[in-house]
């Protein structure tokens, strides 16, 4: 004997159907369901034209600030670049992080090779660093004063919450090698020399 059917359970999909979409439908201009019930076709299609309008114009802003960030970032670029040019010899250094690992989830990670490009005094520069299976990353924050490089994990990080590499004029001349270790999320061999001047 076959199973009947319950005949109430199509109809009753419909209307579980429509109500959803009902609860999930919005109207143009922030209008209220009643406030959108009560206009005509006309005034419907009006507010459907002012608020395309309204989504357009929010793009286009959306677009000329984005463009804006690029635009500012590129302009950005090519000021560090003059300057790293322009740098007197001992203003700049190059550093690479090698045999390096990262802390995450309690366990220490290999992490990807870093190099890094410094100009005394400068604001910190953000340097997005991965681990080796590029399953985690964070961006940490380099900055050179002259004689000390910072590795910091925040923008505003202590001086005791950095990793640091200390060295005169001359260590950096000859190039200089250090091994480094932030407790919970950085250590590794860190080598760094002054940029000779390129006539």
């Amino acid at each position: 004997m076959k199973p009947r059917l319950n005949p109430l359970k199509p109809y009753l999909s419909c209307v579980v159907c429509a109500l959803l979409l009902t609860a999930c439908a919005s109207y143009p201009l922030g209008m209220s369901e009643a406030q959108w019930l009560a206009l005509t076709p006309e005034q419907q299609y009006d507010a459907q034209l002012k608020q395309a309008e309204l989504d357009r114009q929010r793009e286009a802003r959306r677009l000329a600030e984005q463009q804006a960030r690029e635009q500012a970032l590129k302009e950005q670029q090519a000021q560090l670049e003059l300057a790293r040019e322009n740098a007197k010899y001992g203003e700049r250094v190059q550093c690479v992080l090698q045999n390096s690992e990262l802390y995450f989830n309690k366990k220490w990670r290999t992490s990807e090779p870093l190099a890094l490009d410094l100009l005394a005094k400068q604001p910190a520069q953000a340097v997005k660093q991965s681990t080796a299976d590029g399953r985690y990353s964070f961006t940490l924050y380099a900055q050179f004063d002259g004689q000390t490089l910072s590795l910091c994990r925040h923008e505003n990080s202590r001086r005791q919450e950095c990793a640091l590499m200390l060295g005169t004029f001359n260590d950096y001349h000859r190039g200089l090698r250090q091994t480094i270790q932030q407790d919970n999320w950085l250590r590794g061999q860190l080598r760094c020399q002054f940029v000779p001047k390129v006539w």
